[in-house]
Formats: C-alpha cells, structure tokens, sequence
C-alpha cells in the first residue's frame, strides 16, 4: 500500500509548539524541534542548513523577529541566485510567489511580531518549500522514480566485512539488526516523495539492489534469517511482483550484484573460499551468473574483498579491491576496472597510495567525461564516509585526481586508519548528471561505541544534494536507516566489448613495452635487468595459527602465515623466468586465473625491483603495458626503438617461462616449496652430519641440529604464536 513520506503542499502549515516556555527557548534547535516524522526532519533540516544545528535564537520566546526576517531574507535570495547558478530565470509564476512571499515578510517585520509568533515558522517553510521545488526541478525531469532499501549499516570492525555466513571460522555480530526491507519512490512535480514496499523480511536483511537495463527486473541480495540462511541474489519482476531466488548454498554469501550489458549478473561471493589475510573472516570475488541463469563463472582471483561493482557508460565495471601483497594491510582500498568477460583488470585511482584509505560505493558520472562519484572512507570502520569526486586528469595517487565535495573544499592526503569517520555521514552516491547526486546521508552523524560498533543519535535518510553542498531530504524514517538510491528508468546499454576469453586455453600473454619506462625503475641503467620473474600468491582458505606484521603502514595480525614475524602474507609460488630484451621488452605467457606478480633481476639474478600488487588474466587474455608502475596517461619513452618497427620481444613469439627447479616426479610446477620435501633432503646429504645436535656434555658450542625430528611443532596449550 502506498504511503506519502513527505507533503509538502504550499497549503500545509507545520505546527510544532503552541508556546515555547523560557527554558525552551534557551535550548538549542536539534532539541526544541524533535523529528519524529517526515516533515519534522524536513523542517529541522532546512534550519541545519541555514542557521546551525545548535541555535539558540531562532523561532524562541527570546527572539524580537529580527533573526527570523534574516533567515527568510538569505532563503529568498538563494532561490534567486540558485537559479542563476543553474543557469535558468526564475518563471513568471515563481517570480511572482517571490515577490508575495517578501511582501508577507514586510508585514510580519512592521509588526515586530515576536520569534514565537508561528507565521514566521510558516513564512519560512513556504521560502523553503519554493527553493526545494527549484533546486529538485531537474531531478523530477531526469529521474523521478527511484528504488532503494532499508536496513542496518553494513559492515563492521573492517569496511568490508558484510558477508557473516552461517559457517564462519569466526562469527561476529558488528551491529546488525534484523529488518530489511525493499522499497519504490516517487518525487512528485511538487517535491513531495512517495514510496511503496515491493519486498520486505522481518528476520533477516535486504540490500544491494539494481536495475535492469530496461527497468523491468530489480536483482539484490537478501538472507530471510540470520541464524539459517545467508545471503542469496533474488531477481524482482516489476509488472506482477513475482519474486525469483537465482542463487542457492548454504555456508555461501552473494552480495552486490548489477546487470551487466550481456544479460549476465556480476556480483560478490564467499565461493571463492578464501580467508582474510589478517583476521578469520571469508572474503569475496567477483563473479557472474549468465544471461540464462544456469552457470556461475568467477570474474576475479583476488588475495581478500573485492566491493560493490558498477557499470561505467563506456562498458566497464568499476570496483573496490582490497589490495595488501608485500605491503601494509590497512591503505590499499583503492578502486579498479576491468572488462565485463573479467580480462582487462588494471587499476583505476589510489593502488599505490595512503589516502583515500579507502574508496567506496564509486559510480561514473553518466557524462562520459570518465569523473566517478565515490565514498572516501576508513578501513576499520563501516560503509560511510565523504563524498568524494574523482576526476583522473588530475592524477591517479593520493589526492591529486580527487577532491572533498558538498562543499568543494582542501582535500589533504592524510594516512588515517578510520578516516573520514567524524561529523557529517554518506554513503552509496547516485549521480544523475555531474551536478546532481542522490545520496544516503545522515547530518549529525554517530558516535563511537566500544568495544565495537557505533552509535546512531538518527538514521541514514536519502537526500538530493549538489557538489556545493545544497541538499533537500527526499526519505527518511526515525526507525532504519534508509540506504542504496538507484534510478528506476531505463537506460542506454553501452557497447559490449567482444570476449576475447576462450575457455579451452589455459594460458594468458603479458607484453611489457619497456621496463625502464616508469618511476619504479627512474636511475637504473639501461641494460642492468636481464630478466622477469614470475611470481604466483596462492590465497588460503582456513585460519591456521597467527603471527604478525608490522611497518609504515600499520600493524595487522597475520592468519595465514608462511613463516616468522613480518613474513610475506601467502603463500608464493615462483613460476619461473623470462629473459629481458636488450630494448626493455618482455612477452611470455602465464597461467591463466592465476594471481601473478613480478620481479626485474640483474645478471647476477639478483632482484633490482618487486612489483607490490599483482594481475590476473583470463584464458587467452593479452595484456601489455608500457612500463613499470607508469602513469595510466604515459606513452612509451623509448620512441626510437618504436620507430624502426615492433620491439624485440614482439618480433618472436611470447616466450615460456624457464622454471627456476624441476620438482619431483608427480609435483605440479606450481605446487611451491616444501621444506620437509625439497629443503630437509639436502641437510640431510651435507649437513646434520656435524650439526646433529649431539655432542659431549662437557663439549662446548655444540652444532645445533638441522635433523628433521626438530621441526618445530606446537603442544598441545602452547601459545598459537609462531
């Protein structure tokens, strides 16, 4: 059934005290004006924006009128000037309730009619009411029916952790809540907003909704209970409300699903089955379910989270990667794209920076100018924070390519764990056009609760706001926090890139242009790397005992570790090696679906340069670069090798990697190193001779042993340690 969220209808007169006694009017406005509806908020929201949250003047026993003729006075020159701003004149009919609504004021002024009198509170909310109908004039055109959710701020101790399946190695209750509840809305000509429910549970939650491409279907992620059942992708049909569950398995998670141009549906999933390197929780990858509905396929290989994927206008997905390989845990959330078949996967803003700690809930402007609308926020910390505009022409690191918005202000590259997390709240931005944006947002923002979680003095509500900081509530409950706008409207798909995925190949090729291009290698001489080694991660899926790291960029637990303190985080399997051209080029093929990064060695193989991420590619996937760690906007600097034709490595074919051991009949290549099997072996020949350990007792600097029965192993109630 429907039900009106906001009226706000010229005729209707908000009335929200008789009489304010003295020590009302002492008190500040947040506490004078309590919203417990829609139209409260509404009120006390225009009143943060104009005169503050904590006023103690404004409509009070105290005020002799003079406060309230400046308020009404700034409000009718902003409907003025905003409209210049939008570069349109006032229409007739406006001009003329401007021109009605200053003569009442110069009544109400003449008069000295105190601030407790309740024509100015009237007066002012008409003022207010005809800048809302301006400032939401284009929205109403463009995109006046929308789809969101209800439900409990998602995440917990950590940005990305949101999944909380039956099964987890560690369960955790980071605040959740149960409710979730899927909702329609409308913004009428004359700004009020009504909404329906389409799909609701009591016991479990409701999140992550999208679109079709013909806005016939919505696709989201819901679990009907938190004790039985987890996270499932569920599709919505708009024109007979049949609701069709699409994936099924207990102990999994799917979060985050969207539509992609072919039909199928990309979302997040714990199937990849892997655990976070610094703590005890399952992560998620990318995949997608097909256009039939019948076949799963994983899109990304990724060592932990990989968050909220969106389609860009020119056909790509954007998305978060949590990125941590030989390098602090705690800054790398920094944003990637890649082609819809899964190929093409290569960084977008922030992979080798401290600031933004992290990038979230990042959508492209439909403009085509390649500017994405984004959430700056922290890594402890759950799924808010700034609004965030980033625009690429600027840089790629840091904050030289993004900057604070509503307001537009000084945007510092601060390194901050929990950044972003004070005052004012935002979360999952939809922009419709580069200067209009539908945002959750919560003003007062929350405080911190310990020993985890935060408390909420309000709930998250669905706001227009533009980059200067002008906003309008458009939905709110003072009981769950509204979250997640997205447009219901059909849209243009954009031009689906051929697949160049063939599954029947198990290999992918890489093509460096030049490995002197680029700053990693700035003051290495030309003709000092000799070859390419390729490095695989292997991700592991269960908690086995814990150490830690420590560095520039934080101190983290370790979950999996492969060795003693400050160890690398996984397992690392060295592929083999490539020789280097004399030109700095470089082809070879690699394992496809394979998480590989690389080393540049000298002649002595000695390693000059280790890359601190890594790369995917999909079977028969071709990726080149120019350098190592170019900016994405470089052309290649070696221009006279170009110029006599291809470089050396392309002038043959891609070259095999040259294993760097042959293992033992009925090893796999890239089964790795064992100590016990490979390494022991070998002290056992030449070495436990002398240092067994054994000796006189009175015999001073006993060898000490190398024999295998002193491996280490914990007992039972030792410390779990390493």
């Amino acid at each position: 059934m429907a039900r009106t969220v906001g009226l706000l209808s010229l005729a209707v007169i908000l009335f929200f005290t008789a009489a304010v006694s003295p020590l009302e009017a002492a008190e500040p406005v947040r506490e004078r004006f309590e919203a417990n509806d829609f139209e409260s908020r509404l009120f006390l929201d225009w009143l943060y924006q104009d005169v503050g949250p904590d006023d103690e003047v404004i409509f009070s026993a105290s005020s002799h009128g003079s406060a309230e003729k400046e308020l009404i006075e700034k409000v009718l020159g902003q409907i003025e000037s905003e409209a210049h701003h939008r570069g349109e004149d006032l229409s007739d009919r406006a001009r003329s309730e401007v021109s009605a609504l200053r003569q009442e004021l110069t009544v109400l002024a003449e008069e000295n009619a105190s601030g407790r009198d309740s024509r100015w509170r009237e007066l002012y909310r008409r003022c207010c009411t005809l800048r809302r109908l301006g400032r939401l004039a284009e929205t109403i055109e463009q995109a006046p029916r929308w789809i969101y959710t209800t439900h409990y701020v998602l995440g917990g101790s950590h940005y990305a952790y949101t999944e909380d399946v039956t099964d987890a190695q560690l369960v955790e209750d980071y605040g959740r809540c149960d409710g979730g509840e899927l909702f329609e809305a409308t913004i009428g000509e004359d700004g009020t907003v009504q909404s329906r429910s389409l799909v609701k549970t009591d016991t479990g939650t409701l999140r992550d909704p999208d679109v079709d491409w013909d806005a016939s279907k919505i696709v989201f992620s819901m679990r009907k209970s938190f004790t039985d059942d987890d996270f499932h992708l569920y599709e919505y049909s708009l024109s007979d409300g049949r609701l069709t569950q699409l994936t099924f398995g207990d102990g999994l998670a799917d979060v985050e699903p969207c539509y992609l141009p072919s039909g199928e549906i990309l979302f997040g999933s714990t199937r990849a089955r892997a655990i976070t390197d610094c703590w005890k929780t399952e992560v998620s990858n990318l995949f997608a379910l097909s256009a039939d509905r019948q076949k799963i396929t994983r899109k990304s290989f990724d060592q932990v989270t990989v968050n909220y994927p969106t389609v860009t206008p020119d056909g790509r997905v954007l998305y978060t990667r949590w990125d941590y390989n030989d390098r602090g845990h705690i800054y790398p959330q920094g944003l990637f794209v890649m082609n819809t078949d899964g190929t093409g996967q290569t960084a977008f803003y922030g992979n080798n920076s401290y600031f933004p700690t992290t990038i979230l809930h990042a959508r492209a402007i439909p403009d085509q100018s390649g500017n994405v609308l984004a959430i700056a926020s922290g890594h402890h910390t759950r799924q808010k924070g700034k609004l965030l505009l980033i625009d690429r022409s600027g840089g790629t690191e840091e904050n030289t390519g993004c900057r604070l918005i509503a307001p537009v202000r000084e945007t510092p590259a601060e390194q901050i764990d929990v950044w972003g997390q004070e005052g004012e709240q935002f979360q999952y931005p939809y922009p419709i056009d580069d200067h209009n944006f539908i945002v959750a947002y919560l003003p007062e923002g929350c405080r911190p609760k310990q020993p985890v979680g935060e408390y909420y003095d309000s709930k998250f509500g669905i706001y227009w706001f533009d980059a200067e900081g002008r906003r309008e509530l458009l939905l709110w409950d003072p009981e769950v926090n509204a979250a997640q706008p997205v447009p219901l409207q059909a849209r243009t798909k954009p031009t689906i890139r051929p697949s160049t995925v063939d599954e029947s190949v198990t290999v992918g090729r890489y093509y460096v242009q030049d490995v002197y291009s680029g700053p990693r290698l700035e003051g290495v001489e030309r003709g000092t790397i000799k070859a390419l080694r390729v490095v695989a991660l292997q991700f592991r899926p269960a908690w086995i005992m814990n150490n830690r790291n420590s560095g520039p960029a934080g101190a983290a637990l370790v979950s999996t570790p492969v060795g003693c303190d400050n160890t690398t985080w996984d397992v690392k399997h060295v592929l083999g090696e490539v020789p280097v051209e004399e030109d700095g080029s470089a082809y070879f093929e690699v394992p496809a679906q394979t998480p590989v990064y690389f080393q540049l060695l000298d002649e002595k193989g000695d390693m000059v340069q280790t890359m601190r991420s890594w790369s995917t590619l999909q079977p028969n996937e071709f990726f080149g670069c120019v350098g190592c760690h170019e900016s994405k906007f470089d052309t290649a600097a070696n221009q006279e090798t170009l110029a006599k034709g291809n470089t050396l490595a392309l002038q043959k074919p891609p070259v095999p990697m040259k294993p760097i051991f042959t293992p033992p009949e009925g090893i796999a290549q890239n089964w790795g190193f064992s100590f016990t099997r490979d390494i022991q072996p070998i002290l056992d020949r030449h070495c436990v001779a002398c240092h067994s350990g054994q000796g006189d007792s009175d015999e001073e600097n006993v060898p000490f042993s190398l024999t295998a029965e002193d491996h280490f192993r914990p007992e039972e109630g030792t410390s779990h340690y390493l």
